[in-house]
């Protein structure tokens, strides 16, 4: 119980100080039908931007589309609209939980909810306090078992790469989406209460380059022991996504990974990508020297995704019918190494340095002092 009435101090503490965001959530389904539950709170509901009502804690409703208009169906409600329905949180400790039918996902969510109908779906849009969206995402990307510095190591650079792409999704009514194609978001934060308290203590934080533009926080789960320029992955080059060598990510758990392919599959692949005679040149991949390219013409990272691996970073030998892969690192090496930043937090780095670190020749900066610097 102290848990929780900590948890929810903080959360009201956010919403005091935070601007808002939309999130759509849900991206990848094609919802047509979703249940929610009002956990805590009460909530006005719109439809068409008329006030038909109120659900209060404990009340379940069914939000569906039939015959081209947007259904409610409760206890107490019974409402068909056209266009739209709203959810409006009437205080700061509204929650409610939502869940699309069919699937077994769940959001347990604050602020207000959306319903727009798109014809033979519904958009489902979450507008909430941005550092609550934060503090769900740092919980998403990095679990419930890290110490307070690397949470707002994740924290800043989350909440960077919000600001720095608010506009993502704009033609589709929102900012950014639940999904791994912006950041995952699996609903408000609940595990542990120090990824709530950093991501408040880092409020505002933001990391800019030279030029005082809110950096891309590129970041992946391990480097194996050496990031990549950003240019060798996505071809476009940055000053602050440099190569750097990373010794504390060797010893974590996704430092090494080995995985057998079928012989046929693998030699048929640079078949086709070039005729090379793979099983001769097979002493060209390194596992510790980042490479970009096999034979000057085969990009790894299309190795990689054909074979489902971990990573760039690996060697390869024949086995009877198979070849075996022995790599390390998980992740497309660019940016910020988590396992190796979880690791130098654990030592005793503060998030600043950590920052540096990872990225070159940039500023950690307070956004509302943004202009300040710009200025100057």
């Amino acid at each position: 119980m102290r848990h929780l009435l900590f948890v929810l101090f903080l959360l009201t503490s956010i919403s005091v100080h935070s601007e808002t965001i939309k999130i759509g959530l849900f991206y990848h389904l094609n919802v047509k039908s979703a249940h929610i539950t009002v956990n805590s709170g009460s909530y006005e509901v719109y439809s068409n931007d008329a006030l038909v009502g109120t659900i209060k804690t404990g009340r379940e409703s069914n939000i569906s589309i039939q015959s081209g208009a947007i259904l409610m169906t409760s206890l107490n409600l019974n409402i068909s609209s056209s266009s739209k329905l709203e959810f409006l949180a009437l205080e700061n400790n509204c929650e409610l939980s939502i869940s699309p039918e069919g699937h077994s996902l769940k959001r347990k969510i604050t602020g207000h909810l959306n319903f727009w109908n798109r014809g033979r779906e519904m958009s489902i849009i979450n507008t909430l306090d941005l550092d609550v969206y934060i503090s769900g995402v740092v919980e998403a990307e990095a679990g419930s078992q890290q110490n307070a510095e690397y949470y707002k190591v994740q924290a800043v650079i989350c909440r960077t790469y919000a600001l720095a792409n608010k506009f993502k999704h704009a033609k589709s009514g929102f900012h950014l989406c639940d999904e791994v194609h912006c950041q995952v978001y699996k609903g408000v934060s609940k595990s542990n209460p120090e990824i709530i308290s950093s991501t408040i203590s880092t409020s505002d934080v933001v990391v800019v380059n030279q030029d005082i533009s809110l950096i891309t926080t590129a970041f992946h789960s391990n480097c194996g022991g050496h990031t990549i320029n950003s240019e060798d992955v996505w071809t476009q080059p940055a000053t602050y996504l440099k190569a750097v060598p990373d010794t504390f990510c060797l010893d974590m758990p996704h430092a090494d990974w080995e995985r057998e392919v079928k012989k046929t599959h693998w030699m048929g692949f640079f078949k086709k990508k070039g005729n090379y005679n793979i099983l001769d040149s097979l002493e060209k991949f390194s596992n510790t020297n980042r490479t970009v390219y096999f034979a000057d013409k085969i990009h790894l990272k299309d190795v990689r995704s054909e074979f489902n691996l971990r990573s760039t970073l690996f060697t390869a030998k024949e086995n009877g019918e198979n070849i075996t892969i022995q790599g390390k690192g998980f992740g497309h090496g660019v940016g910020l190494c988590q396992e190796g930043a979880m690791k130098m937090s654990s030592l005793g780095y503060n998030y600043m340095t950590i920052l540096h670190y990872y990225f070159s020749d940039i500023h950690v900066v307070p956004l509302s002092n943004l202009h300040l610097f710009q200025e100057n």
